[in-house]
Formats: C-alpha cells, structure tokens, sequence
C-alpha cells in the first residue's frame, strides 16, 4: 500500500490527473460511437455495419445502395445487421432531427433491387430507429 501511496504522489502531479481525465473521457466517447458497428462513408452517408456483417458484404450492400440511387448529401446514418438469414437495414434518426421522407422514399427504391441484384433470395427489413436503436416503424418493401 505504501509503495502505491509512493507512486502516485511522486510521479503524478495535478497536470497528470486532467490527462487521465481527459484521456478517460476520449475513451467513453468512442465507446459511445462504437455500438452502431464499424463505419464506412457513402458521401455524407455513414453506413455502419454489424461484426455478423463482414466488411466485404457491407461495402458490396453500400456501393449498391449508392448505384441504385441513394442520395449522398445529406448527413444520414445507416446500420446493416444480419438476424438469421435476414439483413436489417436501419435508418437512424438523430436527436434533433427529422425523419427525410424523400430519402427514405429512394432508400426502399434501392433496398428494394438487392434480393434481385446483388444477394438472390435475400430477406430484407428496413427499421427507422432512433439513436438508440429502438424502432420507430417498419417499412414495407
């Protein structure tokens, strides 16, 4: 016990205690930030994707989106899971923000091509979701 009393007021000074501080913070945020999944840019379009969704697949999922018509300039956040054999594509909607009814319209537009295009057979559900995850509604493709 005296050598940890020993440790900490020699060698850590008030300066020292703000880093940890602020270091510790830095970690909560991103922690924070981590429970939507890894993130790829589409644009403007944050795609986040989920550790049952491998990095391929999104990026494969994404550039589709995109060459289907997803709209890239606004800031939208997107989230791909898989549940079983079920891909769950979630719109997220921030604090603060409104739901873009003209961008979700184009979403279902592309969404709607990849069970014929890019994953025959697919199952897919499209959640609008707060920040939080928790859903809002579900779409009809």
């Amino acid at each position: 016990m005296n050598l940890v009393k020993t440790f900490f007021t020699k060698y850590w000074s008030i300066h020292n205690w703000r880093s940890l501080v602020l270091f510790l913070l830095f970690v909560l945020l991103l922690i924070g930030c981590a429970h939507y999944g890894r993130r790829i840019r589409l644009g403007n379009v944050e795609f986040f994707y989920t550790p049952v969704i491998s990095a391929v697949e999104a990026e494969n999922f994404g550039n589709h989106l995109v060459k289907r018509g997803l709209p890239t300039d606004k800031h939208i956040i997107l989230q791909l899971d898989r549940v079983e054999r079920v891909f769950e594509l979630r719109y997220i909607i921030l604090r603060g923000m409104q739901q873009d009814d003209r961008f979700l319209e184009r979403l279902m537009v592309a969404v709607s091509t990849v069970p014929k295009e890019l994953y025959p057979g697919a199952k897919i559900r499209v959640f609008v979701t707060d920040e939080d995850l928790k859903t809002i509604r579900e779409m009809k493709i």
